[in-house]
């Protein structure tokens, strides 16, 4: 497998992407770490418009489903160090441009998204790094993971003021950074493990957790790279870290089958893909070379580099197109993911 690189769209330190469909039209929401903006993108990389001026701070974008557009962001995280301030806003095109609305004040929110339930209700659960800040480098005081309804009518209740109402489902997660979706779960790596999260089947019921592995984790992603039936788990670790490992399901739990060889600094995207049915894991590291690695299965786990020089902060896969927030070098870049000659 090789990237071809068909557009690049420069945005100092980029972070955060989002796909959303808007007057029925794939569009790409990106916006920064720090203080550049929030733009929308077209399919091919191409600038359409500002949704925002920055400062951004912007760790997590949630598109929401069966709407022209609207998607749910985080703002002022700029770092563990300078989050206190942090928010979620909704943002929607309104007949005069773009329109964003507080919907709730959560102080050190780094991840979030929405899950449903089969109760019929939609969830938004974030997931806060720590939960106070009093020096810095201060990791004394765990984050947690709280749960909040989301009405079905977004758009109106935001324009009438709506606020989530969090409730604690959760706590005692030390450097939360890790989220992914799997299946109709979502996954959540801190210090302390990676758990899972499954929505209440009856309304008035709990949230389901359960604990995957118990050792400290950035960053994970799951796919059934092997082909038997089962989902392999891809981890990072340790917070921001270096290390690489590939988790294999055995009667239920998984069981880390392999360590990569190769230390790579700073790793933080983290995708899978799929070519010609079979599944791969895609990760970037900011740090050192900078690479955007390939891991896969034949018989046994192996690797390629695919790139250097990129420090990709996150990855969106959509078919065969990769998009890469490559916030080392301060710019989106759209590559086509193509087998080799």
């Amino acid at each position: 497998m090789k990237l071809e690189k068909i557009n690049s769209y420069s945005l100092d330190k980029c972070y955060a992407i989002g796909k959303i469909e808007i007057d029925n039209k794939i569009r790409y929401v990106v916006a920064a770490e720090k203080t550049d903006d929030c733009v929308l993108l077209d399919e091919e990389g191409n600038y359409i418009e500002t949704i925002w001026k920055g400062p951004s701070g912007t760790m997590s974008i949630a598109p929401l489903e069966n709407t022209n557009g609207l998607f749910l962001a985080s703002r002022l995280f700029f770092s563990p160090n300078d989050s206190a301030d942090s928010k979620i806003v909704a943002c929607f095109r309104g007949e005069n441009g773009w329109e964003q609305y507080e919907i709730a004040f959560l102080p050190f929110v780094h991840r979030f998204g929405v899950i449903k339930g089969e109760d019929g209700r939609s969830y938004v659960l974030a997931a806060t790094i720590k939960s106070e800040h009093h020096f810095k480098d201060d990791w004394n005081h765990p984050g947690k993971l709280y749960s909040a309804i989301l009405p079905k009518d977004v758009e109106s209740w935001v324009k009438n003021g709506g606020q989530l109402e969090f409730s604690v489902i959760k706590d005692g997660l030390t450097k939360n950074h890790g989220w992914a979706v799997w299946g109709d779960k979502i996954a959540i790596a801190s210090s302390n493990g990676v758990l899972t999260v499954e929505a209440p089947k009856n309304i008035g019921g709990d949230f389901e957790i359960k604990e995957l592995i118990n050792e400290e984790t950035s960053d994970i992603f799951f796919a059934d790279i092997d082909n038997d039936g089962r989902d392999e788990m891809i981890t990072i670790s340790p917070f921001h870290g270096d290390t690489i490992s590939i988790y294999h399901q055995e009667n239920g739990s998984f069981i880390k089958q392999y360590d990569h060889e190769r230390k790579l600094g700073m790793s933080h995207a983290l995708e899978r893909i799929e070519i010609n049915g079979k599944w791969y894991f895609l990760i970037g590291n900011r740090k050192d070379t900078m690479d955007i690695t390939l891991f896969y299965y034949d018989e046994g786990y192996k690797h390629k580099t695919l790139l250097t020089g990129a420090g990709s902060a996150n990855f969106l896969v959509d078919e065969d197109l990769l998009i890469a927030t490559n916030r080392e070098i301060s710019s989106v870049d759209f590559y086509r993911i193509k087998q080799d000659d």
